[in-house]
């Protein structure tokens, strides 16, 4: 059963994280233009947020503190709570660190979200209508279909903390190993890899760790890890948040 109080406590934690978000935009590493328009974003979000939870402390609108527009705005503040833990993952120092990577989740994925919080949060401070119930609906619908890839694959942050250190630690004596098998692969094989759907949100960055499993495994990854090494390149240093996985 939703409540004022948790709907509060909810509201807290995420002002708390979108100030998070906030400051990790504000480093200066992203495009100006798209960072200051998450800022400007961001800011006006945190400013309702306040206000709607003045408004249900208050109480002065019955609307707002019916059962099911409480459990709406608890819905949507857990979907803005998903958000500013994903920017935040991407954005904080150790994210994506490809300017073009982050310039496209920037732009492409969370500017769009985030102007769909603020439209929305206006709504839930509204009293009922038709017209309202309406935005609030096709807005909201958009905003759980887009959880799942916003969020990406549920991974092992241990596990991959640990792989980490260990291609570290062997990168340069497995690079032959990588070459031997590139030589061994025939021409034009592997090549629908590279037309698979995980495989470009994996490299647009929409989750950090790309999985290959089955048969031929090996030389599918090798053609990954090539492709990566020869061509997203930045100056001389290769691409550092981007993985392979390929289990024995």
């Amino acid at each position: 059963m939703v409540d004022v109080p948790k709907v509060r406590e909810a509201l807290s934690q995420v002002t708390h994280s979108t100030c998070i978000v906030i400051r990790c935009l504000s480093t200066g590493r992203d495009s100006q233009e798209s960072s200051q328009r998450a800022l400007v974003l961001l800011t006006d979000i945190l400013d309702l947020l306040y206000r709607v939870k003045d408004l249900i402390s208050w109480g002065s609108e019955k609307w707002l503190v019916e059962p099911t527009r409480l459990g709406a705005l608890a819905e949507l503040v857990a979907l803005f709570g998903s958000t500013m833990r994903s920017i935040e993952l991407y954005f904080q120092p150790g994210g994506v660190g490809v300017c073009y990577f982050r310039k496209h989740l920037l732009e492409k994925t969370f500017l769009p979200r985030l102007e769909q919080y603020k439209i929305i949060l206006l709504l839930s401070m509204q009293s009922d209508s038709g017209e309202r119930s309406s935005l609030d609906r096709e807005i909201r619908n958009s905003l759980k279909h887009n959880r799942e890839a916003e969020s990406g694959p549920k991974v092992d942050l241990e596990f991959e903390e640990d792989v980490l250190r260990i291609t570290s630690r062997s990168s340069s004596e497995h690079y032959i190993t990588l070459a031997d098998l590139c030589n061994r692969r025939l021409r034009g094989s592997c090549r629908w890899i590279f037309e698979d759907s995980q495989y470009k949100r994996w490299l647009l960055g929409s989750f950090k760790t790309l999985y290959c499993v089955g048969p031929r495994k090996v030389i599918v990854a090798s053609s990954a890890v090539m492709i990566i090494l020869t061509v997203y390149r930045v100056g001389s240093r290769c691409r550092e948040d981007l993985l392979i996985i390929s289990h024995c």
